[in-house]
């Protein structure tokens, strides 16, 4: 439900304008917008370090693959 600084009073939301402005004082409803919270550098270090793992795990396969077969 906005809220009206102005009015100091709380608008239903049909009533309030298209442009999200207040129909009486003509005010700005609209709320800030919030910034998207950032990934941590340790969470990137962790996906880095499981795919080098995962690399080092599947070349190790691949190389056992071969001995089987070879």
């Amino acid at each position: 439900m906005p809220w009206c600084e102005g009015c100091d009073r709380y608008l239903a939301t049909p009533t309030v304008n298209r442009d999200g402005t207040c129909p009486s004082c003509g005010r700005s409803l609209l709320a800030p917008t919030v910034e998207e919270p950032r990934v941590p550098w340790h969470f990137k270090l962790l996906v880095i370090a499981a795919g080098a793992y995962l690399a080092m795990r599947a070349l190790q396969g691949v190389a056992w693959l071969v001995r089987q077969l070879g």
